[in-house]
């Protein structure tokens, strides 16, 4: 009986993993209301999310807000401008479909792999913002060529989130019910679950060493 409330054990480390999934993803969605912080907020929860993969118990709120500082001004950089391209993304699909004459309609399918190209980088640039102290040019190269070398997988995150909504704009009641997945623990678990394959894409290198923990 002992074992099952000694910290090691698997039930333990289970309700842990679990906590720590519910904490992160609060935390995820206070520092996502700004809107323009939500980069920060992807790469903070990433990092909390790679150091349950990584078998640590990270100490989640300092953690979070440590790891949203330290990547705050790549993650917003990148986000700010995933939030132009898909304003123009939008603009021009706008006209495409209700400017132009049917017959053009066929333009709006390049605006689509324009798109898919920039979430297919997001997939990967937020993670390793996350994981790797490298420069913002680097990191957008290496995202592309992740995404290119990955094919499957970045298919695999695109049809995820495209099933999703298309099951939410038909059935109302499953939006509610996806609503409140994601209000309790979906974010957090869906980079967890991401990060499953993102571990393997990167092929894990070292992690950017951990900075001394301040009294």
């Amino acid at each position: 009986m002992a074992d099952v409330f000694n910290r090691e054990s698997k039930g333990m480390r289970f309700l842990s993993a679990l906590g720590t999934l519910i904490i992160s993803n609060l935390l995820f969605i206070i520092t996502s209301i700004p809107i323009i912080t939500i980069g920060a907020s992807l790469s903070a929860l990433y990092r909390i999310t790679f150091e349950l993969h990584m078998g640590r118990d990270p100490f989640v709120i300092k953690d979070y807000f440590r790891y949203f500082k330290e990547g705050f001004k790549k993650s917003t950089i990148v986000w700010c401008a995933s939030l132009i391209i898909s304003a123009i993304c939008g603009i021009n699909l706008y006209i495409t479909l209700t400017a132009l004459d049917a017959s053009f309609s066929w333009l709006q399918y390049p605006i689509y792999v324009i798109f898919w190209i920039m979430v297919s980088i997001m997939f990967y640039a937020f993670p390793m913002i996350a994981l790797y102290d490298h420069k913002l040019p680097f990191i957008i190269k290496n995202s592309i060529l992740i995404s290119l070398g990955n094919i499957p997988t970045t298919i695999f995150f695109t049809a995820i989130f495209v099933i999703i909504g298309l099951i939410c704009d038909l059935n109302f009641s499953l939006a509610i019910i996806y609503l409140s997945y994601f209000l309790f623990i979906g974010f957090s678990f869906t980079s967890y679950f991401f990060g499953l394959f993102i571990n393997r894409a990167f092929k894990i290198e070292k992690p950017k060493k951990e900075k001394l923990e301040e009294d």
